[in-house]
């Protein structure tokens, strides 16, 4: 069964997952600013930042090693953090983001430049697991290559690459990609493709989007279209 929980993510990191991230000096401006204002992310910067700059001024971090060297490592941290249950991280390598990026590649000629959703779907399966494997659970989230060929129906980027996914992953799940594809072709809309489901099949479905969109701290879900 497929199955998405609700995982407390620390929403100081997931604010910047979704949004545009663009290599510009305005958003190193904006991201300095929300961090000198959030005393969780000042005590980050400063204790594991520290080989980058002593006082970890996220200035200074940013233009030493760019948004994604700072996006990676908070992920490494936060990951690390959820695996051990305390603040220890080691800073040797980027352990726990390899498959993070790797779905992140997979998904590249899929997404808008600039937004970092496809990562915040890592980010939030890689969670997912460590919660999983504390409790001796078995997860289940999508077929990687399954659903990237059913991306390759569609004709354009998206921007919530992340929803798009974890639809695709669902509706895939329920009616199987032989069924989904002539769907997708004829550029069905979700309203169509939930009349296909069975009431159990969308209890599951509707449970899941809530608990991904909580998860990911994205309001979205409660009160516009996500996709």
């Amino acid at each position: 069964m497929i199955e998405y929980p609700y995982i407390s993510l620390p929403e100081y990191f997931t604010l910047f997952l979704r949004s545009n991230m663009q290599s510009t000096g305005e958003n190193y401006s904006g991201m300095n600013s929300y961090a000198q204002s959030s005393p969780p992310l000042q005590m980050i910067f400063k204790k594991f930042f520290k080989d980058i700059d002593l006082d970890g001024k996220p200035s200074l971090i940013l233009k030493s090693i760019g948004w994604f060297g700072v996006r990676n490592r908070l992920a490494d941290i936060f990951l690390d953090y959820h695996l051990k249950d305390e603040f220890s991280y080691q800073g040797k390598g980027l352990t726990h983001t390899k498959e993070i990026i790797a779905l992140e590649n997979d998904l590249v000629k899929h997404s808008v430049e600039g937004y970092n959703r496809a990562f915040l779907l890592g980010f939030y399966f890689q969670m997912a697991k460590i919660g999983a494997q504390k409790v001796q659970k078995k997860t289940s989230f999508f077929q990687g290559e399954e659903l990237i060929m059913l991306l390759e129906k569609a004709q354009s980027k998206s921007v919530k690459i992340d929803w798009l996914m974890v639809l695709l992953a669902h509706f895939s799940h329920f009616m199987g990609a032989e069924e989904l594809g002539p769907y997708l072709n004829s550029k069905a809309g979700i309203s169509l493709l939930l009349e296909c489901l069975e009431d159990d099949h969308k209890k599951i479905f509707y449970q899941n989007m809530l608990n991904y969109g909580a998860s990911i701290n994205d309001p979205e879900i409660f009160c516009g279209k996500i996709v």
